[in-house]
């Protein structure tokens, strides 16, 4: 089985996302082991820093501020082919980005 969140839009403060992350961090126990099992909160239209990431594996997860190469790798292919689409909506359903 998988779960896949494209995009979150929360805020740039990290009072917002540390509850967040916490949260996410939750469904450690229903992860399938794989490669590739990680959340990052990163600036992708305000620049390539990572604010936070959060990556799975067999040992359980960690937070980091460095994720893995190939994982910011895979999230800013995602973002290269829809962010347009991804900014659009959030204009569309809030009024701005």
């Amino acid at each position: 089985q998988i779960v896949t969140m494209d995009h979150i839009f929360l805020s740039e403060s990290y009072e917002i996302f540390m509850p967040l992350m916490a949260c996410v961090r939750g469904i450690e126990k229903f992860i399938t082991l794989g490669e590739n099992n990680f959340a990052l909160i990163y600036y992708y239209w305000w620049g390539s820093e990572i604010a936070i990431a959060l990556e799975f594996d067999a040992n359980g997860s960690r937070i980091t501020a460095n994720p893995k190469a190939e994982n910011l790798t895979i999230a800013d292919a995602f973002f290269d082919e829809h962010g347009e689409a991804l900014a659009e909506e959030l204009y569309n359903k809030q009024g701005f980005i």
